[in-house]
């Protein structure tokens, strides 16, 4: 299994982490560096498009985040590989998950995109029992009962069928690159699932570098301690964001079959 992670140049904090993280693995891995959101043309509408324009959050950082993972899907076509890993520099990885990661992507085919970390803009996210697929770990490949609650782009195995379509179609940019909801409608992902239990977790140590927006009094503060230089208001910091973090990843198996679970049977 092949690992391609995303790195921005200026970024040698979180580039000294993943290499760390995959230090610990047996994973062949390779640098992508990421787009620059900063550096972004945002007027370009061979980059954005009008739709993304309309959208609530449209920070260049977000932006950047879709243009870096559109070049991991050239990077992996160039490399001509069946499927691969793709990891954001903020993750922290276990030791087997080289040989997890290669178990599950024998059990995808065509444009396919399966999550090994997920975000929930509403928590719990849903997933059925049904259709699953046991893995000799002992997790499990699920279907989400709802795409529109599974977002986060920090870990997932992706196809080659996936990264051709996702290259073909992606530009001008539209949607941020965890609207996984978005491909799999337009017809550009045939399917999205999840590995439960999570293999992977963000290191809360770091905090976004592309949602800048202040949204509460909590968060200005919260945001203003990060750059105070003493250990306990890290420490506060990063206490926060491990909470904020188990939340939105949380999931749950339910017995009700999965309607994309369904589409694919019938």
């Amino acid at each position: 299994m092949q690992a391609f992670v995303i790195n921005l140049q200026r970024s040698a904090d979180r580039r000294h982490h993943i290499l760390e993280q995959l230090s610990k693995t047996s994973l062949e891995y390779h640098l992508v560096e990421a787009t620059d959101g900063q550096l972004i043309d945002t007027t370009d509408v061979n980059v954005a498009s009008p739709e993304w324009k309309g959208r609530e959050v449209t920070s260049p950082g977000v932006l950047g985040c879709s243009l870096s993972h559109l070049r991991v899907y050239e990077a992996v076509l160039e490399a001509g590989v069946d499927s691969a890993l793709v990891l954001e520099d903020d993750i922290m990885l276990s030791a087997d998950i080289a040989p997890l990661a290669e178990e599950a992507a024998s059990h995808m085919e065509l444009a396919e995109v399966l999550l090994l970390h997920i975000g929930c803009p509403n928590p719990p996210s849903q997933f059925s029992r049904q259709g699953v697929v046991q893995l000799s770990s002992g997790h499990l490949i699920a279907y989400p009962m709802d795409l529109v609650n599974v977002a986060a782009t920090g870990a997932y195995v992706i196809t080659a069928e996936a990264c051709r379509r996702m290259r073909a179609r992606l530009l001008p940019i539209r949607v941020p690159a965890d609207d996984w909801f978005y491909f799999h409608s337009q017809g550009i992902l045939d399917r999205v699932r999840c590995v439960a239990p999570l293999p992977t977790r963000i290191n809360p140590s770091f905090g976004s570098t592309i949602y800048h927006g202040t949204y509460s009094w909590r968060d200005y503060i919260y945001r203003t301690l990060e750059h105070v230089p003493v250990q306990p208001a890290k420490a506060l910091v990063s206490l926060r964001r491990e909470r904020y973090y188990k939340r939105a990843t949380s999931l749950q198996l339910v017995e009700e079959a999965s309607p994309y679970w369904l589409s694919q049977r019938s």
